[in-house]
C-alpha cells in the first residue's frame, strides 16, 4: 500500500495567525500543507513504474559534479535524484550490490555517495569497503538502521556522515555540501 503527499495551497496566505500552523508545517513550503492519501492499486503499480523508470537513470559520464545514490528504495532513489537534480549534479543510481557492482569504476569518481546499508545483494559496509579501495570521495550512509554499531562499523570503514531516514531533504542537501567542499 503507498501513501502519497499531496500539497495543498492554503488560501489564508503563509501564516494567518494563531493556531495555523500550515506555514511551521515542515513541507518547505509556506503557505501549504501536506495532505496523505491512499493511492489504489492500478495508481500504485503505475507509480512504482514510473519511479522505478526515473531511479533507474544512470549518468553516462560522471564528472566532479556527479552524486552516485545506492539505495533500494525506488522512493528515496526518486526524492535524491529531483533534489540534486534540481542543484546540477548529475545522478548515478544503483539499486542493488550487482548494480552498484557494475558502476563501481563510474561511480567511484563522484563528488559524493549516498549509501544505504541495507541493499539486496548484500550490505552497504560490503558497498563502502570496495569503495575505500578506489576512492576517497565523501560517502554519507542514508539509511533507517538504527544500531550504534552498525554506524560505528560504517565510520571505521571510511563513512564520512550519516543521516537517518526518514530525513528532510534540505537538510541532506547541506551537509552533502559540505562533504563535497
Amino acid at each position: 500500500m503507498i501513501w502519497t503527499r499531496k500539497l495543498k495551497r492554503e488560501t489564508k496566505g503563509p501564516y494567518a495567525g494563531p493556531g495555523d500552523h500550515s506555514a511551521r508545517s515542515g513541507t518547505g513550503f509556506p503557505g501549504r500543507k501536506v495532505e496523505l492519501s491512499h493511492v489504489d492499486q492500478e495508481s500504485e503499480e503505475l507509480l512504482l513504474t514510473q519511479l522505478a523508470t526515473q531511479a533507474s537513470h544512470r549518468a553516462e559520464e560522471p564528472s566532479d559534479q556527479t552524486v552516485w545514490v545506492i539505495d533500494d528504495d525506488i522512493a528515496v532513489l526518486a526524492l535524491l535524484k529531483s533534489v540534486f537534480g534540481r542543484e546540477g549534479f548529475a545522478i548515478l543510481t544503483s539499486a542493488s550490490v550487482a548494480e552498484a557492482s557494475e558502476a563501481m569504476p563510474r561511480g567511484a569518481t563522484s563528488a559524493l555517495v549516498v549509501l544505504d546499508f541495507n541493499i539486496p545483494g548484500g550490505s552497504g559496509l560490503d558497498i563502502l569497503r570496495k569503495l575505500r579501495q578506489q576512492s576517497d570521495a565523501p560517502v554519507m550512509m542514508v539509511s533507517n538502521v538504527k544500531r550504534a554499531e552498525l554506524v560505528a562499523r560504517a565510520f571505521e570503514l571510511g563513512a564520512n556522515d550519516f543521516v537517518e531516514k526518514p530525513f528532510d531533504p534540505r537538510s541532506l542537501l547541506v551537509r552533502a555540501r559540505r562533504l563535497m567542499e
